[in-house]
């Protein structure tokens, strides 16, 4: 990393209280070396959301993916347990395997080394004289990974010792978001990619609905915006707002309430109603990302589920392309270098500093500790 981007990430300073809070610099959200330090710090070390679990819920399942740079499968084997594991071969370094689906073996497609759903090494071609000795074949099997299960979905960390998603986020806002998970049911989802740094994006997604009114009038009919109400803890944040009351569409959909979950640094999970929608965003660059929309629904709650459905989801999508177009003008903005750095505003973007400050102190104590190592 240069001295020039070691600099700007070291004289951040986030502000000393919520008062005098500023946002971080521009360079930030434009540079490649700071997005490189990004894929190494914070996506290389965070838990990641890999699947749901209905995908791996029958003996044999597997479901594979990539959380930043990290190949995983998820796998049921016949123990009848779940694991997470590298999907990376240990011969050439191949992809072990794609997409989804029913095997007793996961086979390399480069040289056919085969490994048990347990991650095992089971057979290796022309490979007899090398690994033949004792202890071989499990030495060299998939690598395990870190593996939390957090209401209907599976997590993956590359530390297999990382602390479970489940103990970081508090038992109030699990129960909100997953209340009566039972009975949702996965429909279907949606995928954007947006000329904007992934940031720009969680920054929109947590300002306490400072941007509601103007850029979502739809959304901001539905809600009682006077009722928003912003909870911070490491690593989470949760908006919540009630529904608009004299509307009784708003309160078909939005029921008591919207919650808003973000977990660091790039899960979104909104539960209101008969609904829960996930967002996940990915940085494909300093300057791009994409957006994957989950959606679940609790049927059992709705007199017309396709009708409502289809409704809710045809809202959503509004509300991502109004998002879209004012992040996507955001990027511009700051790509003009015009704009260095804003203030937050207090009373409403308590949740975007507490993403700032973990952002900062994540990345401060990496080009610190590089410092020293190379001394």
């Amino acid at each position: 990393m240069s001295e020039r981007a070691s600099r700007e990430v070291l004289a951040y300073a986030p502000g000393e209280s919520s008062q005098r809070a500023w946002s971080i610099p521009a360079s930030w959200y434009l540079s490649e070396e700071i997005a490189e330090l990004e894929r190494e710090l914070v996506f290389g070390r965070a838990w990641a959301l890999a699947a749901r679990a209905e995908e791996v819920a029958e003996s044999g399942s597997y479901v594979s993916g990539i959380a930043g740079d990290l190949p995983w499968v998820l796998t049921r084997a016949e123990d009848g347990e779940v694991r997470a594991l590298a999907n990376v071969c240990r011969h050439k370094a191949s992809l072990v395997c794609d997409g989804a689906g029913r095997a007793e073996r996961l086979v390399c497609p480069y040289h056919g080394w085969a490994y048990r759903l347990d991650g095992t090494l089971a057979s290796a071609p022309r490979t007899a004289g090398i690994l033949g000795g004792k202890g071989v074949p499990r030495r060299l099997g998939l690598p395990a990974l870190g593996l939390s299960r957090w209401g209907a979905l599976y997590f993956v960390h590359r530390d297999v010792h990382a602390r479970p998603l489940g103990e970081l986020v508090p038992a109030a806002p699990s129960g909100r978001i997953w209340r009566d998970a039972e009975r949702l049911v996965w429909w279907g989802s949606k995928r954007w990619e947006l000329a904007c740094n992934w940031k720009v994006f969680v920054d929109n997604y947590l300002d306490g609905g400072y941007h509601v009114p103007h850029v979502h009038p739809g959304l901001d009919a539905q809600l009682a915006m006077g009722t928003y109400r912003t909870e911070i803890g490491p690593g989470w944040s949760l908006q919540s707002a009630g529904a608009a009351e004299d509307d009784e569409a708003a309160r078909a959909r939005i029921g008591e309430g919207a919650d808003y979950l973000w977990l660091w640094p790039n899960v979104m999970i909104n539960r209101y109603g008969p609904v829960l929608d996930i967002n996940v965003v990915q940085p494909l660059g300093p300057r791009r990302c994409r957006v994957d929309f989950e959606f679940w629904f609790d049927r059992e709650r709705l007199d017309d589920p396709e009708a409502f459905i289809a409704d809710s989801v045809a809202r959503s999508v509004a509300t991502q392309e109004e998002d879209q177009a004012i992040c996507e003008r955001v990027q511009v903005g700051i790509a003009s270098r015009t704009w260095a750095q804003g203030p937050l505003a207090p009373g409403v973007e308590a949740a975007i500093r507490g993403f700032h400050r973990q952002l900062a102190t994540t990345l401060q104590g990496g080009v610190a500790r590089r410092r020293v190592e190379s001394a």
